[in-house]
């Protein structure tokens, strides 16, 4: 089981509230659910509303049936906004929260709560969404019941991979193709990676300072993982450069369990020479793979 958290500890009441209802009517119509965000600053400032567009929230009953799903949007996060919602009857809940879904992976088994997960469903996916999981028990004695909880700590639950490429072949550097795997392409609703595993194939851009670079989210994995990170020539199929992870993680003390893991590597080609790197550190010479 990966270890997918973060420090950031959001402190969120449950506010089961409806004060503009007065009558019985007024009460079977209006929302009685709210989950008021406070954003604690870190050591970046705001946390949450910086690296969140999007909550996407999931109620599922006693039985783990899911009853109602809705999302708040980036404007509402960073106004501090509430999600309010009405749940139907009293009774057990779980509501289930998921920052950033959307962009690259869809919900998948989202009708029952044991088989909840998010995925991407491309078979060569460019990226995963910097994915964000929070879960909160809510009790209702009756549909107007009053009650305050604590929203638990929410997950990050990725592995983040930034790649810069050197070369100074005749090729533009841009035109590389990168593969990363065989890694998951999902998460279930407790952070953990799922699969099918995958090879991911992140585009190689020139950023401002004309570095050639790729960033890529994946689910959490293992210092153990099998995956390798290559390095294509386009023109050929040529495979001219491969980095296993397993041995890049232990060579540099890459500790996968951080708040927010990230392996970074610098990969220099040129001519049959190749070295990989950890950024600030000694170049390592590797063999062209053959």
């Amino acid at each position: 089981m990966s270890k997918v958290l973060t420090k950031l500890f959001v402190p969120a009441f449950l506010l089961l509230l409806c004060p503009a209802c007065i009558t019985e009517v007024d009460v079977g119509a209006c929302e009685n659910t709210e989950i008021k965000f406070e954003y604690p600053a870190g050591s970046n400032g705001s946390y949450l509303p910086d690296e969140v567009e999007s909550v996407t929230y999931l109620v599922y009953d006693s039985e783990g049936n899911l009853v109602l799903k809705g999302t708040i949007d980036k404007n509402n996060l960073d106004d501090l906004g509430n999600i309010k919602f009405r749940l139907p009857d009293g009774g057990d809940y779980k509501v289930v929260m998921w920052g950033n879904t959307g962009n690259n992976c869809i919900f998948k088994g989202e009708d029952k709560y044991e088989t909840l997960q998010v995925v991407n469903p491309s078979p060569n996916p460019e990226d995963f969404d910097k994915i964000y999981i929070g879960e909160i028990d809510v009790n209702l004695t009756s549909p107007d019941d009053l009650s305050q909880t604590e929203l638990p700590p929410v997950h990050n639950s990725n592995v983040t991979i930034d790649i810069t490429l050197d070369s100074t072949l005749e090729e533009g550097g841009t035109d590389y193709v990168v593969k990363i795997g065989p890694l998951p392409s999902g998460i279930d609703k407790d952070g953990n990676p799922t699969g099918p595993y995958v090879y991911y194939e992140p585009k190689l851009v020139e950023d401002e300072e004309g570095k050639i670079v790729t960033t890529v989210d994946i689910p959490p994995f293992g210092p153990d993982t099998d995956a390798v990170i290559q390095i294509i020539d386009p023109e050929t199929g040529e495979v001219v450069a491969e980095v296993p992870l397993k041995e890049y993680i232990k060579d540099n003390n890459i500790d996968l369990s951080d708040d927010d893991p990230k392996i970074e590597i610098e990969i220099a080609i040129s001519g049959t020479t190749i070295t990989v790197k950890f950024p600030g550190w000694k170049p390592k010479p590797i063999y062209p793979h053959i």
